[in-house]
């Protein structure tokens, strides 16, 4: 049977929820190897406490974004052999999920919260259809098959997204060189726009490029959530418009490195977006 890595990753100033949550998630899984990534890491003395503190392996970065820490998991990954399985560090698995993570046959299999679930996930269903269950540890567990690519310019919902990702299994990589490419891509953007981007959209341009247009989700974290930041409507409406030209300058390198159709039409949702945040935001 294949070897089983567990990773999470973190910026640096939540680094207590390894100890938190993460070593009850080490406990459900049982991995075979361990990885931690920890983001915000700028000096020697950063490194040298976290070897102290941390008992795991551990990488450091001053990525700035999620999107640039998955490249790096990404890249760690392709010298594993075996599969990964990635866990946000907020979240804790359930009991057992070592057992799906080592037989899953598909290239993906992503999992949601409980609480998510049972509250309906009405950013989910929509997309999500339902093909069966999964038995794992004591409960059987519905499984879900959802399209990342939605093709709608004024429509709701992202064009590429991967589904639920309290936790993320991958059974086989990436090309070397569409990661490669994949990275030049991320990289032309600044880290400020980068941060704009979620870790769902680029998973789901992975899934694409590797040529899925369905992944299977079902149940299997508990989520501990941290508390959002408010923001009033100015903030709001700033952040929307923030939001769209990352996404639109993203899919604009996206295309030009990979001339995929798909692409085009993601960078005219979010240049439509753009644009209509900016009449809203004179109105």
């Amino acid at each position: 049977m294949e070897k089983l890595l567990l990773v999470t990753y973190l910026p640096f100033n939540r680094i207590h929820e390894i100890k938190k949550y993460f070593d009850l998630s080490v406990k459900a899984a049982q991995p075979d190897e361990v990885m931690i990534f920890i983001d915000n890491v700028v000096d020697g003395f950063q490194k040298e406490l976290l070897k102290e503190k941390i008992g795991y392996k551990i990488m450091t970065g001053n990525w700035g974004s999620r999107v640039l820490t998955w490249i790096s998991i990404l890249e760690e990954f392709e010298k594993f052999e075996g599969r990964m399985l990635v866990v946000d560090s907020d979240n804790v698995l359930d009991t057992g999920i070592g057992e799906i993570a080592r037989s899953w046959k598909e290239t993906f299999l992503t999992f949601m919260d409980w609480e998510d679930y049972v509250n309906g996930s009405r950013g989910i269903m929509p997309r999500s259809k339902k093909i069966g269950e999964l038995e794992f540890g004591t409960q059987k567990r519905p499984l879900y098959r959802f399209s990342v690519y939605n093709g709608s310019l004024f429509g709701s919902g992202a064009t590429f997204f991967i589904g639920p990702k309290q936790s993320v299994l991958m059974t086989r990589k990436l090309d070397k060189d569409l990661l490669n490419r994949l990275k030049k891509s991320v990289e032309q953007l600044p880290k400020s726009l980068l941060k704009h981007i979620s870790d769902e959209t680029l998973l789901a341009v992975i899934a694409y490029l590797m040529g899925l247009k369905e992944v299977c989700w079902t149940v299997g974290t508990k989520h501990y959530h941290s508390k959002p930041e408010s923001m009033d409507n100015v903030q709001l409406k700033l952040m929307k418009s923030v939001n769209a030209l990352a996404h639109e300058r993203l899919a604009d390198a996206l295309y030009k490195e990979f001339r995929i159709k798909e692409f085009r039409t993601y960078r005219r949702k979010y240049m439509l977006a753009r644009l209509k945040n900016a009449l809203y935001s004179i109105f």
